[in-house]
């Protein structure tokens, strides 16, 4: 079983909020910031990524605890 260290996102999302980001592939480093995915990749691409790897922040910092199936 692969596992896969968790990755705090927090500071992102304090400095983004509500905002569209685009990450390298190691989900850490920004690479655009944008009101909306398109706005995001046409910012990536003019800095040269062509697929930045895509997340929208929320506005609130909330909580979550559960898991996926």
């Amino acid at each position: 079983m692969i596992r896969m260290k968790a990755i705090d996102l927090t500071p992102v999302q304090n400095k983004y909020p509500g905002m569209w980001v685009g990450f390298a592939d190691d989900q850490v480093t920004v690479l655009a910031v944008g009101k909306t995915p398109q706005e995001v990749v046409e910012k990536a691409k003019e800095n040269g990524y062509e697929d930045p790897v895509l997340m929208h922040m929320p506005k609130q910092n909330i909580t979550y605890v559960g898991y996926g199936i």
